[in-house]
This record gives C-alpha cells, structure tokens and sequence, in this order.
C-alpha cells in the first residue's frame, strides 16, 4: 500500500493536467505506471536474524530518517520485528531511489538493515488492481451482470 500511495503521489501532476473531464481509471493507472518507472523506488527493512540488537536499531534508524526529515514509525519495528520469521524482510521505509541515496551509506552501514530494488513486475499490484481475461462461458454464467459488448 505505501508503495502505491507513493507511485499515485508522484502521477498527481500528470493528473491534474487533465483540464476537461475527471482522469478515467485508464489515465489514473497509465500515470501511475510512467510515475513508478521514472521514479524507481527502494524497498528499506529489516531482516531479523541480522539484527543484535533491536533497541540501537530502532534508535539508530529514527536518527538516519529524522536526517532527511522523514518521518517513520520505528516504534513499533520491534514488535515487527519480534513476530516476524528470522528471515523476512520487514518493511520500514518505500523512498524514491533519489531519496535512498542521500541516506544508503548510513543504512547499509547498520546491521540488519537490506535494501531491495523494487521493478515493475507483472504481479505488480494484482491484489490492488486485479486481473483480467477471456470472458469465459463460466464466468459469464456465475456474473450477476449480463455481458455486454464494451463492459
């Protein structure tokens, strides 16, 4: 979800520019799309096994963030932490790679703390958007709308 609130933040200018009519879900998804590409983000976690201690962690993540004035709730990375799988990658922070930059050395410099490239795949945002496909006779059939050319 942060990844999509960010990637819909950045589209707003193209949005906006659309002086006539509301922006249609295609132009709200196409902007966002051309928005995610230029912006290549940077998944930011935590990978528990690697972590010696979570209270210099968490203090120590609170001062890179504040850094670059971002504002993260590392308050509850410890009982994130604490639940997950040793080896999960716990999510702390989605920036723009721009962004990432001005902190990567402090963060790859502490331990625990993983960086992931985060591409457009084809399962991107799938449970967000959903899937699409030939119009089966089963489905067609189970739908509680009848079929229409165009729908």
């Amino acid at each position: 979800m942060v990844l999509l609130l960010a990637a819909l933040t950045l589209a707003a200018p193209a949005l906006a520019a659309c002086d006539d009519d509301p922006p249609s879900v295609g132009d709200r998804l196409a902007a966002f799309l051309a928005a995610w590409r230029k912006a290549d983000f940077t998944g930011v976690g935590v990978e528990p096994q690697r972590v010696p201690d979570v209270g210099a962690l968490v203090k120590r993540l609170g001062l890179v963030f504040r850094s670059v004035r971002v504002d993260v709730g590392v308050q509850a990375l410890p009982d994130r932490i604490g639940t997950a799988k040793p080896d999960a990658f716990v999510e702390v922070l989605t920036p723009r790679r721009s962004d990432y930059t001005e902190i990567a050395g402090d963060l790859t410099g502490t331990d625990g703390v993983r960086a992931l490239s985060l591409p457009m795949t084809r399962t991107f945002a799938r449970a967000l958007l959903g899937a699409s496909g030939p119009a089966r006779k089963e489905l067609i059939d189970a739908s509680s709308r009848p079929a229409t050319s165009g729908a």
